[in-house]
């Protein structure tokens, strides 16, 4: 009886119900029948755990370069939009988790950003801050839409003040920036930022699956993008530019960046990086070798190069 109720559950999937009736009997007698066969040997269950492997493999890049890393599992035919997606989700649930009464949230506006962005629940906190961390405006557009909808996002999922900044993502001039900066409106932002808790950005490439806005629009113009080239740029944080060891001085760009300097990034306690995709690893690489992130939510792909990838002594 043992025997054909377990083939029955098991091999042929019947219900309890069905088999019951088959044995005139109880569906309370059909399961411990069921437990009794798992005793005696007569049903072995055996799971195989997928992320078994992830696991092993955030453990082995948190302890290689300091941060704590979540890999999120590789599947087999989702195209790079589902697979930024489930990353995205997997941060989401991080930040609600881990964002609390009273913090200040630093976010970097950008395609990963804004899909965090739309995959965040109500969490309400008390006294809470979502900042801007770096301009959004370019030649043609103030940008403003496309930043306020991620940072409203935020805002609403957990009943923060929202503080835009709004200025252009490069000025024309170093000058012309070192100017605006003091004015104490735009000090207020500053000061704000300095003071950030936690920040969240993903990694600014020119080689990602899923293109960048920020080379996907007209911040940068071709003069621009010569010298990053000569400049061996391979990502950038909030509209901050480094190498792939880590090293951002004599970057011709960030001195017209509105985004926070690198000495503010790495002040920050929790500093999330959500990155997507093969071609971030460099710039995965360069931020963990820059010190600009204690933490990383990445897909397996991604991981997975970047634990092939030869460790750099980090910069910072």
């Amino acid at each position: 009886m043992l025997l054909a109720i377990a083939k029955g559950y098991y091999e042929d999937h019947r219900t309890m119900d069905s088999l019951a009736k088959d044995w005139d009997v109880s569906r309370s007698t059909v399961s411990r029948a069921l437990s009794e066969a798992r005793e005696r040997g007569i049903v072995e269950i055996r799971l195989h755990d997928p992320t078994h492997g992830v696991r092993d493999l955030a453990a082995t890049l948190s302890a290689r370069y300091s941060a704590h890393f979540t890999v999120v599992p590789t599947i087999v035919g989702d195209s790079a939009e589902q697979e930024l997606d489930r990353v995205a989700s997997v941060a989401a649930q991080l930040i609600g988790a881990t964002l609390g009464h009273g913090d200040v949230l630093g976010v970097a506006w950008g395609t990963t950003v804004r899909a965090v962005s739309q995959r965040l629940t109500r969490h309400p906190l008390t006294g809470a801050t979502v900042v801007q961390l770096n301009g959004a405006g370019s030649p043609t557009s103030t940008g403003h839409d496309y930043a306020a909808g991620i940072l409203q996002r935020f805002g609403s999922a957990f009943d923060a003040e929202v503080q835009s900044f709004p200025v252009p993502a490069f000025f024309d001039d170093p000058a012309a920036r070192d100017l605006l900066w003091r004015e104490r409106s735009i000090r207020r932002i500053l000061d704000l930022q300095e003071r950030m808790s936690m920040m969240v950005a993903g990694i600014g490439s020119l080689t990602a699956s899923v293109t960048s806005h920020l080379y996907d629009s007209d911040f940068l113009d071709a003069s621009d993008y010569e010298l990053i080239a000569q400049e061996r740029v391979v990502g950038d944080i909030a509209t901050r530019f480094f190498r792939a060891d880590g090293t951002h001085d004599g970057i011709t760009v960030n001195a017209r960046s509105t985004g926070p300097d690198f000495a503010t990034l790495q002040s920050v306690p929790r500093r999330l990086g959500v990155v997507h995709g093969r071609g971030k690893v460099t710039g995965l690489l360069g931020a963990l070798r820059a010190g600009l992130f204690t933490e990383v939510v990445v897909d397996e792909t991604a991981a997975r190069a970047v634990a092939e990838a030869k460790p750099a002594t980090p910069t910072h």
